[in-house]
């Protein structure tokens, strides 16, 4: 087998939850705060991708 790290970096992301709400429309009621919506994109990704982490301002996924 061999290690394809170009490949292995064009699979996944890192992108800020706004960045990834807006990408796959994901939409948002009106009266929710940030971290509600924090929460709906992180389910988002986990029924949707792998979610591989996050740090304090993003997220880090698998593209699909």
């Amino acid at each position: 087998m061999e290690l394809d790290v170009i490949a292995i970096c064009c699979d996944y992301y890192e992108n800020d939850f706004e960045t990834i709400a807006c990408d796959y429309n994901i939409e948002f009621e009106d009266d929710i705060d940030e971290d509600e919506k924090k929460d709906i994109v992180r389910d988002y990704l986990n029924d949707n991708t792998f979610l591989v982490g996050e740090t304090d301002n993003s997220f880090i996924y698998q593209a699909f």
